[in-house]
């Protein structure tokens, strides 16, 4: 019984001391205890010690896990209408921190307190110093504190965390240290929380510096090392425009061998420096190969550069980063070793850099952005500022990639505007008004819609994009468009400019694509007023893709929209395939060149254009001077290709010139040619999707040169220079204007024609002195002027069968000494045919086709040709009819074309 006894009384004891009540304690003058060390000395975990109004020196150490409350009005009431001051002795020196609290369980609460002017000689902690424990703050001044030769001038922790009682708040000014000026967080367990405090107005850590005037301290804020971490929720971090130049971050994460993590939401950072030379940058984390960072709906204004980040990861959403100027590179963001950043629905405005205004990316990091629906990603108002400056938002110098809109399930809009590179005077360097990609091996970009490059210049090459060094594809999904539209250069390629050795490749990759649209774009005084591709490379288009130009000014002295050149050797390609399911699904209209090329320039290249649409009545391509006004081929290593392409109403602006529809030179090869089949039907790889005529309205062809020239244009529609080859099968010529209208051969220039149509131009075929023709199944009708007209010299030539000259002005002119050999004609002009009516007749499909009784059916016994200019079969009876058509034996009850019944 005596040991029961004891043993009750023994547990009755230990349940009376764990449910004892957390004791108030008072401190200050008149209260139990005189000072707040005595009340923290006496207090017990979970106590409370209430603090009076009033100023304490300190220094101060709380060894227990309590919760101090300041600004109390007396020793007895409730009431609470001030501050607790708790302070040091600036500008006197001291080896102990103003307040710490060593290792210990639980969590210590201060309230209403301010910790300041505290001058620390050695270690670290000049106003707070945490070891292994957790403290909230409350309504917390900690200020004008200093680490002479450590770190955390306002707080330190050593694997301890500081966060905020919920909606409350902190103010943390004026802090001074080697690194962590406001606060340094050591150790893989030091966290900073602040992320419970009051929306809009939780931490302000204003004005703190870092020791040094040099401008190699780290983080005049916050310093991250070791591991340490930070979530920080409305929080403010500012810098005004009197603070002296120190530091070289407002945040930084130091190198770790583990994560460091950085979160900001809904905060600002914000530098007021209005002297450049005196700005450092917002967060930088380099070295830091385990930094996470983490920020949204934050705004960072003024610095010099926005975010450094070396080797470690970002997700940036909704954020803004604003105004930074004054670093070498990237203004708003930069990227370093193998560091890798995703961004959603960010803003760049007015940042600048020498090079990447907006942002640098260097060694082998990468990126991608995107767009949300309401929330676009913008760079608006970005320079490269350097008068060599590259990329005026972005400066990709990494092998790493880069991306927008690169998902199938989350894009948005995304958008480039106003950004430049040097736009003043500069050297050979100032290039990329909205992008510069210079990279050994060559990294590629991925651009997917929507996505929109407006306003965009620099001084030099690439309006919007510079390839110096990269790979660029532009994919435009289905109802969304690329838009490059006002963007200007000094020299080369008003939107983008490729250079040796790269790919630009528009619309490339499997399946159907939205439309990729350039308008208005402009190389003031240089080649390619849309693109320029110099040098050995590739440049496809696939359809859909717009090239449209309304300035009554010229975009380019050559290649109005587009320019490809490469020297001899320089293996180039430029492949544009316009079928769109519909018909020519690639415009390139409204190009206006000061000398040759309106609508395209080619020189030295090998080029496939299939299904594309040169010229609109509404926006023909011009030249100011010289000729080409659609398209020009120039150079002895040039072959081009056009296959069930269109050429129209290239003319130059005041009158004159020459080739408006096509001009080929100086050694240059061009096959243009029908390629016939059932619409829609796959081709062969490296064919071109087949043309069914019959589907085509009326007097329009699958391949056609038409409406060029004016009267004063030599060759309105085609025009071939000395020593270049121009084949022609299945193409209409029709409606060109000029002296003649329809094909001037220059001497030792040379054409090959089948079934080609040549009618109702101002004049029709012109071989100069020593220029070659073969022509075989021309029709040659409705033309004023002379029909067919060979120089009187021993060195021109032509062979002329199974072809038709027929109710011309004039029909053919041949000089004595030129050779004409001709087989199987009808002919206006004796003895190079028969002189017989070929009735020929207006159809659904067009004029000039034979009508019944026609002398050209069955005229001939053979040829060459299997189809007709419609890609009808020949013969269609016993033998092969004269002329471009072949009759198909229908009696159209309809007016003869040619005027007379």
């Amino acid at each position: 019984m005596h040991t029961l006894a004891c043993t009750l009384t023994l547990l009755l004891a230990l349940l009376g001391s764990a449910v004892v009540d957390a004791a108030i304690l008072r401190a200050g003058s008149t209260c139990t205890y005189a000072t707040p060390q005595l009340a923290f000395a006496a207090a017990n975990n979970n106590d409370t010690v209430r603090v009076r109004s009033g100023n304490y020196p300190g220094p101060f150490v709380i060894t227990k896990a309590i919760r101090v409350e300041g600004g109390y009005d007396d020793c007895s009431s409730s009431a609470r209408s001030g501050r607790s001051d708790f302070h040091g002795n600036a500008p006197a020196q001291t080896a102990e921190s103003l307040l710490r609290i060593p290792a210990l369980a639980g969590q210590v609460v201060l309230d209403r307190i301010t910790l300041r002017d505290n001058i620390k000689s050695t270690g670290d902690g000049g106003g707070l110093h945490l070891t292994s424990t957790s403290v909230a703050l409350k309504d917390v001044e900690i200020r004008d504190n200093r680490a002479y030769a450590g770190n955390g001038g306002g707080i330190y922790l050593d694997n301890a965390t500081v966060e905020l009682v919920e909606d409350s708040s902190a103010l943390i000014e004026r802090n001074r240290a080697n690194a962590g000026g406001g606060i340094a967080a050591n150790g893989n367990t030091a966290r900073i929380l602040f992320d419970l405090g009051a929306v809009g107005a939780a931490a302000v850590l204003r004005n703190n510096r870092v020791n040094t005037n040099s401008g190699t301290g780290v983080g005049s804020a916050i310093y991250l090392f070791n591991g340490g971490d930070a979530v920080l929720i409305d929080t403010l971090i500012e810098v005004d425009n009197n603070e002296p130049f120190g530091a070289g971050s407002a945040i930084a994460v130091a190198d770790s061998a583990s994560i460091s993590g950085l979160t900001l939401r809904g905060s600002n950072l914000l530098s007021h420096a209005a002297v450049t030379s005196t700005r450092y940058s917002a967060i930088v984390a380099a070295p830091a190969g385990n930094a996470a960072i983490i920020i949204s709906d934050s705004l960072i204004d003024g610095w010099r550069t926005g975010l450094i980040l070396r080797d470690g990861s970002a997700r940036l959403d909704r954020a803004i980063f604003s105004n930074q100027v004054g670093g070498s590179s990237g203004g708003g963001i930069r990227l370093l070793g193998t560091a890798q950043l995703e961004g959603h629905s960010l803003q760049f405005i007015n940042n600048g850099a020498n090079q990447g205004g907006a942002m640098a990316v260097f060694e082998n990091a990468s990126w991608t952005l995107f767009g949300a629906p309401g929330l676009p990603t913008r760079f608006v108002g970005n320079g490269a500022v350097d008068a060599a400056g590259l990329g005026g938002a972005i400066y990709h110098n990494s092998t790493g990639s880069g991306s927008i809109n690169d998902s199938p399930t989350d894009w948005g809009l995304v958008e480039f505007l106003d950004n430049s590179a040097a736009t003043g005077s500069g050297t050979s360097q100032s290039h990329g008004g909205a992008i510069y990609v210079d990279s050994a091996p060559a990294a590629q970009l991925i651009l997917r819609s929507p996505l929109v490059f407006s306003g965009n210049q620099a001084a030099l090459d690439g309006g919007a994009i510079h390839l110096n060094r990269g790979h660029l594809r532009l994919d435009a999904r289905v109802g969304e468009q690329i838009e490059f539209s006002g963007n200007t250069v000094g020299r080369d390629g008003g939107a983008i400019y490729r250079a040796t050795g790269n790919q630009l490749l528009i619309n490339q990759s499997a399946g159907s694509h939205g439309n990729v649209l350039f308008g208005n774009n402009s190389a003031t005084s240089g080649r390619g007023g849309a693109i320029a591709a110099i040098g050995a490379g590739e440049l496809r288009i696939q359809a859909p893709a717009q090239f449209t130009h309304s300035s009554a000014n010229s975009a380019a002295d050559y290649g109005g929209q587009l320019y490809a050149a490469a020297s001899a050797g320089q293996q180039s390609v430029v492949e544009l395939q316009g079928w769109d399911g519909i018909g020519r699904g690639i415009s390139i209209a409204g190009g206006y060149s000061e000398f040759e090329g309106g609508g395209a320039y080619l020189s030295g290249v090998s080029g496939t254009l299939d299904w594309v649409q040169f010229g609109t009545p509404t926006q023909p391509n011009r030249v100011f001077t010289s000729g080409g006004a659609n398209l020009v081929a120039i150079g002895a290593n040039t072959q081009i290709t056009l296959r069930n392409s269109s050429l129209r109403y290239g003319m130059q602006s005041t009158s004159g010139g020459n080739g408006h529809g096509l001009l080929v030179r100086s050694g240059a090869s061009v096959l243009m040619e029908s390629i016939f089949g059932v619409a829609g039907t796959p081709p062969a790889p490296g064919q071109a999707w087949p043309c069914q005529a019959a589907t085509l309205t009326h007097e329009r062809h699958c391949s056609e040169i038409a409406d060029n020239g004016d009267i004063n244009t030599l060759g309105g529609g085609v025009y071939v220079e000395s020593s270049a080859q121009l084949t022609l099968r299945g193409v209409s010529i029709d409606g060109n204007l000029g002296n003649p209208g329809a094909l001037q051969i220059e001497s030792g220039g040379n054409v090959t024609a089948r079934n080609v149509r040549i009618s109702q131009n101002s004049g029709g075929i012109k071989l100069d002195a020593g220029a070659q023709m073969d022509a075989e199944h021309l029709t040659l009708t409705g033309n004023t002027g002379i029909a067919l007209e060979l120089a009187n010299n021993a060195a021109t030539s032509m062979t002329l069968a199974r072809s038709i000259v027929w109710a011309n002005s004039s029909g053919i002119v041949k000089g004595a000494q030129a050779t004409l050999n001709f087989d199987c004609n009808i002919s206006q002009s004796a003895p190079f045919g028969l002189n017989a009516n070929p009735v020929l007749v207006d159809t659904p499909r067009g004029l000039y086709r034979l009508g019944a009784g026609s002398a050209a059916i069955d005229l001939c016994l053979v040829s060459g040709q299997s189809s007709d200019l419609d890609g009808h079969a020949r013969p269609a009876g016993n033998s092969y009819d004269g002329g471009a058509f072949e009759s198909d034996g229908s009696l159209p009850d309809l007016m003869f074309a040619d005027g007379f019944e």
